[in-house]
């Protein structure tokens, strides 16, 4: 087996020059990160926190956290996000924000479930956040604001988690629209953390993603003030925590997470999810999971790793979002192999549903995108050999996220598909 760099690594964008020169432009010029192994917990508290974390003048102002929650709601068609994310936590250059959104920030996304779609992206400033690296009790915002986020960790006796299980985190909060009373606990192991000293494009950067919960338990409570209606779930969903000094504007990734079960094969009637991750620039941050229940009963817990040629990707139908001001996949397949198991994703993404999480809170970030992505995933699960375990089929969660193109006009269709062909020239697997 050969492999190759997961991505055909093409030249920087002038879009890319221009976002990478305003963070280079902002930043000290002196010191650099150091070091900074491992990852963090189910119930552990904000890693940028830590007085070990990583802080030097010169990146300490990229320093970012997000703690980050999917809800799949099979019965309702439902998928919500909700993203706490810390940046800046030591206000370097002062706490008006300039490169990130100095403070804590709330990002809310929803489509489907019979709802309008929706997504927000709320700010608080450092005086409006509690919370520290010991254990999971943090806020933003107070809870008499139109807005907040809340994180309890049952770990830490409190009146919220009466009857509860130390494993289970309360996430409550509310937006301008929705509100939500969530109980979450872990439903798979968490694999290990994955770091990449090779993002973005100033000396020192770092970014590790680590994925608690590829499969949680989700019970509680979303309120839709729009509709007026509640959802009362008990669910799947995903969690993940990712940290580091990280000026994400010049770079970004693509991102996949599908839930379901699995019909005709010898697995039918069992549990499946999957993920994909792959960063841009990064050939360190590409992999992949996969948890199903195979023929005889057994969970199997797969991990896939680019480098090691387990994993192909094919973004192969582009197309333009006026919203996001770039180039969206809309069509493409996956591939995850390990010379045991085979899983074969096709995935297909209506642009009609697609969600643009944007902020113009500073100039980098207004230059960048979080593309919202429902796909519906059509799978294939099988041995090496051949044999068909089960197939799957449902709609999930992605994220394509890059540079925002300055212009609103759009390129050609052809053009489009030519410039996402750098994100879809992947290495074979069989």
């Amino acid at each position: 087996m050969t492999t190759a760099p997961l991505l055909q690594r093409g030249k920087r964008t002038a879009l890319t020059a221009v976002a990478t020169g305003l963070f280079a432009s902002i930043l000290p010029a002196t010191g650099f990160s150091q070091d900074y192994p491992g990852g963090t917990s189910w119930s552990q508290g904000w890693k940028v926190l830590e007085p070990s974390f990583p802080s030097s003048k010169a990146l300490d102002v990229l320093s970012l956290e997000w703690d980050y929650f999917q809800v799949h709601d099979h019965n309702s068609d439902l998928r919500f996000v909700v993203g706490f994310v810390l940046s800046n936590p030591r206000a370097v250059l002062g706490e008006d924000p300039k490169v990130l959104p100095t403070g804590a920030n709330l990002a809310v996304v929803s489509s489907g479930g019979g709802w309008e779609p929706h997504s927000t992206f709320t700010h608080f400033p450092l005086q409006d956040f509690s919370g520290d690296a010991s254990d999971l009790l943090t806020q933003a915002g107070p809870n008499s604001s139109d807005s907040f986020v809340k994180i309890v960790s049952c770990e830490r006796p409190s009146p919220e988690c009466e009857a509860l299980s130390e494993e289970t985190l309360i996430l409550t909060g509310q937006d301008q629209r929705f509100s939500w009373n969530l109980r979450l606990e872990p439903s798979s192991e968490p694999i290990a953390p994955t770091r990449g000293d090779d993002v973005g494009y100033l000396p020192g950067e770092h970014w590790t993603v680590h994925a608690l919960g590829l499969r949680i338990r989700v019970q509680g409570e979303i309120f839709d003030t729009l509709s007026g209606e509640t959802k009362h779930l008990d669910t799947w969903g995903y969690r993940e925590r990712s940290f580091g000094q990280y000026a994400v504007v010049p770079d970004g990734w693509d991102f996949h997470v599908g839930h379901g079960r699995l019909t005709d094969g010898p697995a039918a009637g069992g549990d499946f999810s999957f993920t994909l991750q792959t960063y841009h620039k990064s050939s360190q941050l590409d992999f992949a999971e996969a948890l199903f229940t195979d023929e005889n009963g057994q969970e199997q817990h797969k991990t896939f790793s680019a480098e090691a040629g387990q994993i192909s990707l094919n973004n192969s139908v582009w197309g333009w979002s006026e919203t996001a001001r770039q180039c969206m996949p809309r069509a493409g397949s996956i591939v995850l192999n390990d010379g045991e198991h085979q899983v074969e994703v096709n995935f297909t993404s209506n642009a009609e549903e697609e969600q643009s999480l944007l902020s113009d809170l500073t100039v980098p970030v207004s230059l960048f995108v979080i593309q919202y992505r429902f796909p519906q995933y059509s799978a294939t699960i099988s041995r090496a050999d051949g044999t068909v375990l089960g197939r799957f089929a449902n709609r999930g969660i992605a994220e394509f996220s890059y540079a925002r193109r300055l212009l609103p006009e759009g390129p050609t269709p052809v053009d489009c598909q030519r410039w996402g062909a750098r994100f879809g020239r992947y290495f074979s697997v069989r």
